[in-house]
């Protein structure tokens, strides 16, 4: 995992006294390259693994992260590069958050795309599988977060609903 340019945190205590995942699983920062969503993958899998988090929901991240991770690759600002900050968390109630946070603009500009597009669908794919999701200003940018419930089986519940949304700081 380790990069000269990438910095990992895990931390050893997932859970509470109760058993239950609680707080900051996992932060990692990395220049956004196209080879690095790949490790980011793998590092939002081994990390909810650690957190002994049901197999549905690591599948559902992994591949949040993908889609939130390409977008900073794609489109994300910086000098010399954009960097990408990745952050695992576990809150109560049984949810999951994920955030990639970067130096991209905000309001950022979603495209229109369509399901049957090749390209910018990437927050679709998010809203279709996440509990809640939104992209929200930060000092340095943005935040596109998503969050995941017990249960991660939505598709058949959205029929047509969007459950992102777009906050100002």
């Amino acid at each position: 995992m380790g990069t000269a340019n990438t910095a990992v945190h895990q931390h050893a205590r997932f859970r509470d006294s109760a058993g239950e995942p609680r707080g900051l699983l996992g932060f990692v920062r990395m220049p956004a390259r196209p080879e690095l969503v790949r490790r980011a993958r793998e590092f939002t899998r081994w990390t909810f693994e650690l957190a002994q988090l049901p197999e549905g929901t690591i599948d559902a991240a992994v591949l949040v992260v993908s889609e939130l991770v390409s977008n900073v690759v794609r489109h994300g600002d910086g000098e010399p590069e954009p960097i990408a900050e990745l952050v695992l968390l576990a809150q109560p109630g049984d949810t999951v958050r994920i955030e990639v946070h970067d130096s991209g603009r905000y309001p950022f500009e979603p495209h229109g795309s369509q399901i049957a597009d090749e390209s910018g669908r990437g927050l679709m794919v998010v809203a279709a599988v996440a509990s809640r999701c939104g992209v929200v200003a930060t000092p340095a940018g943005k935040c596109a977060w998503c969050e995941f419930g017990p249960t991660v089986e939505r598709a058949a519940d959205l029929a047509g609903t969007t459950n992102c949304e777009a906050t100002g700081s």
